[in-house]
């Protein structure tokens, strides 16, 4: 999934020194404004710049302790005093920077200042990116375990809300205690429940390693609605199973399956199980964990089609291209359709609803004139190709003044997030624009899968306009842990994602699991096929 974007990273730039301000006036600035981290931290760069480096050292812990970018400053105050040779000193203040929730393991390999510390036992220690050569399998795991659990101590924002430390570190033990009697597979999936403890949405395991060129998957694409879990989209070869009602895999019942499958998935509230079920219910190390299937075989899979006609397929594993695998590994509904794949509004006769239309574009518009009103897809909250999300934002409400639309849809049921940084233009142009900020004249559609920078945008609207809010509930809460930094285990590769970033945007006594729709419509398998979208038709139902 597309998550929150980080928006910082560590750069120790090197400028030559005709570019930087005199660095008299920059000690004036930071003296005359002692109170503001920004000028020290103009003055720590140049200084570093410079080549005054414990001048530089200094201004960058004065610029952390005003309150900026804390990680960051303090990286920069070891680099100094590694260049300095203070190599203790140095390794204090990385470790420092590492409990300050240092995002990025990767500019600790990349850092030249940090060659005279790479053999260091205590640098190897504490960074743990550098594993003894030679290690076999299960050794590599067991490094990576020791290393998974003390990054995730450091950067998570709250890791022991859910799961108590002593819970969380026997686990650990065991899991690497039963490394020679697992598989990989059984590995990944134990680890993925450990995660799945900690409670939040963006904190996760990615299916495949780095550099993997192939994943394997289960190639179906589900989807539950409140009808049933349903095959909404398989391989030209499977498609037979297409438009089937999922009622067994291999010996599990499908509501023993969705209700186990809550053990491997990381989610901010109920509604992303039901999002994250397609994605579960594919996963060969989930089903192999759950019992549904033995390893390396293929799925037992029993429909019930549309005459009624209990059947059951064989579906083999497939490997997949990671791009593939991320296109299609959850709930597009088709909206990303893949080459060669069969989907189940091929069949309806009428055209695709406006939420299935133009997959690859995350923002667009168009006019119901009969309706007086602009739909907006709203996909992402990122900027579209070629353009930004505020020069977008100005042609939509440019949009609604020259047609003189009365209505905005605003639709957001897909929209797993983006950069909250941008939002601000949406919210803005909304509350300038009198025309459909008013009572039952905008509309937002929210979805399960309406989660991290869609959720701040969603709280947002909520506080400052006068949005009505259509669909499901959404898939996150109004605050809520997230920001999908992340670490890549240093052997084994596989990257885990942890939420290091608190948002809250409303009240600190909100403690909803979401936000609830004024108008509840949850779609059903016979609504997707048929290519209807009873979402939008339960709003223009309103304005016969």
């Amino acid at each position: 999934m597309l998550r929150l974007t980080l928006l910082a990273l560590l750069v120790v730039p090197r400028v030559c020194p005709g570019q930087q301000p005199a660095l008299a006036e920059l000690r004036a600035a930071a003296a005359h404004d002692p109170y503001d981290f920004g000028p020290a931290e103009r003055l720590a760069f140049a200084l570093r710049s410079a080549g005054e480096l414990e001048a530089s050292a200094e201004a960058f812990e004065r610029a952390a302790e005003l309150g900026g970018n804390g990680w960051a400053f303090l990286f920069n105050v070891a680099c100094a005093k590694a260049v300095l040779g203070q190599e203790e000193e140095a390794l204090d203040w990385l470790e420092r920077s590492l409990d300050a929730r240092l995002p990025d393991d990767e500019v600790i390999r990349r850092e030249p200042d940090f060659e005279s510390l790479r053999e260091h036992p205590r640098f190897r220690e504490l960074t743990g990116l550098y594993p003894p050569e030679g290690l076999a399998r299960d050794e590599q795991w067991r490094h990576d375990l020791a290393f998974f659990s003390r990054r995730m101590e450091r950067m998570h924002w709250d890791l022991f809300a859910h799961v108590s430390r002593a819970e969380w570190q026997a686990e650990v033990a065991a899991l690497s205690a039963a490394v020679p009697g697992s598989t990989d597979a059984g590995i990944r999936a134990r680890l993925r429940r450990l995660i799945a403890r900690v409670g939040d949405g963006h904190t996760g395991m990615r299916a495949y390693p780095e550099g993997a060129t192939a994943v394997a998957r289960f190639p179906l694409e589900l989807h539950l609605f409140t009808d049933g879990l349903f095959v909404v989209g398989a391989p030209e070869a499977q498609a037979q199973l297409v438009g089937g009602r999922v009622r067994a895999l291999g010996p599990v019942p499908v509501e023993r399956a969705l209700e186990e499958m809550k053990a491997y998935v990381s989610v901010d509230n109920a509604m992303g199980y039901r999002d994250w079920a397609s994605a579960a219910l594919t996963s060969p190390d989930i089903l192999e964990a759950m019992g549904a299937v033995a390893r390396e075989e293929p799925l037992d899979l029993e429909l019930v089609l549309g005459d009624a006609r209990r059947e059951r397929f064989f579906v083999e594993r497939t490997e997949l291209a990671p791009a593939t695998f991320a296109q299609s590994q959850y709930g597009s509904l088709g909206r990303k359709r893949l080459p060669g794949w069969v989907y189940a509004t091929d069949s309806a006769t009428g055209e695709l609803p406006l939420y299935l239309r133009d997959g690859h574009r995350p923002l667009w518009f168009t006019d119901l004139p009969e309706q007086d009103l602009v739909y907006c897809w709203f996909g992402a909250v990122d900027d579209p190709p070629g353009g930004t999300f505020e020069g977008f934002c100005r042609e939509l409400f440019a949009h609604v003044a020259e047609v003189g639309a009365e209505r905005l849809v605003l639709d957001m049921r897909l929209n797993d997030g983006g950069n909250t940084g941008v939002v601000l233009a949406l919210i803005h142009g909304l509350i300038r624009c009198d025309a459909v900020n008013r009572p039952g004249h905008v509309f937002v559609i929210t979805g399960r899968r309406t989660f991290s920078a869609a959720m701040n945008a969603c709280s947002l609207l909520e506080l400052h306009t006068s949005a009505t809010f259509v669909g499901e509930p959404t898939g996150s809460r109004p605050n809520f842990v997230g920001e999908s930094t992340s670490f890549v285990l240093p052997c084994t590769r596989y990257r885990v994602f942890c939420s290091s970033r608190y948002w809250q945007h409303v009240s600190s006594t909100d403690k909803r699991p979401w936000i609830a729709p004024a108008l509840v419509v949850e779609p059903t398998f016979a609504d997707y096929a048929g290519c209807r979208d009873p979402v939008l038709d339960a709003i223009l139902a309103r304005f016969p």
